[in-house]
């Protein structure tokens, strides 16, 4: 019988009831007023984050939220999560958007792993998710990105907060 040393990596699974709730807020023109699953490829780029949930793998907004999903779940997959909601505005949304505006998505989710997504360095709760996504390009194009003012010269599109409760 192998002895478990303090902080070694094993094999097991605990679910601690220790849940901490994130929102994800995306801009997509259209995404209340006009939602298409499958917009004209000249509108992709204009929808920027289109992550409408179709149950369609062929749909390109169930793409875009596949790589979403999968996206966060490098470090902590969803136990928790809902379908993006398409709202009219994002800083009138029930939880609002830090600093986003304008008609888009609001996906909420839950993991089991606390302070998964903190930076300790600048004592960020969020700053590891930030700094993850910023770059990551979904299925229709879009360069998701994260932060105000990237070389990329792309728009911040997608903000995020850590919330109490769903």
């Amino acid at each position: 019988m192998t002895t478990r040393i303090h902080g070694a990596a094993s094999a097991q699974q605990h679910l601690t009831g220790e849940l901490q709730f994130y929102v994800v807020y995306c801009t997509s023109p259209g995404a209340f007023s006009d939602p298409a699953s499958n917009p004209p490829e000249n509108e992709e780029e204009v929808r920027s984050i289109n992550i409408m949930v179709t149950d369609e793998i062929q749909d390109q907004s169930q793409k875009n939220f596949e790589i979403l999903y999968q996206s966060v779940g490098l470090r902590a997959s969803p136990s928790i999560m809902n379908d993006p909601e398409a709202v009219v505005a994002l800083q009138n949304a029930p939880v609002s958007a830090p600093t986003l505006t304008g008609e888009g998505y609001v996906w909420k989710f839950a993991v089991e792993h606390l302070d998964v997504w903190k930076d300790f360095r600048q004592d960020d709760p969020i700053g590891l998710l930030v700094k993850e996504l910023d770059g990551v390009i979904i299925e229709s194009g879009v360069r998701i990105t994260t932060v105000d003012g990237s070389l990329s010269g792309t728009p911040k599109n997608m903000e995020f907060r850590r919330i109490d409760k769903l």
